[in-house]
């Protein structure tokens, strides 16, 4: 069971794999910057190019298992490592 609700369809691997990358990395550096005591000032450029990295290598991550699985008859698919 998912805590996001994902589009089914051929948006759903994509949805899935932004959420995987961009949570688990702004909560990581969100607690250890508050671990350190320091201060969270960051510059608008350097945010919106970690999410924009984040959101290329999470998709890329999410993109390759999703097409090489729509690839294959579905139960050889669930059958796969």
């Amino acid at each position: 069971m998912s805590f996001v609700r994902c589009p089914g369809g051929r948006g759903e691997w994509r949805c899935e794999s932004w959420w995987l990358t961009i949570v688990p990395g702004i909560g990581l550096t969100a607690i250890f910057a508050s671990a350190q005591d320091w201060q969270t000032v960051v510059p608008a450029w350097a945010m919106a190019g970690g999410v924009g990295a984040t959101l290329v290598i999470g998709g890329l991550a999410g993109f390759y298992p999703a097409l090489r699985a729509a690839r294959m008859a579905p139960t050889e698919a669930l059958l796969a490592p």
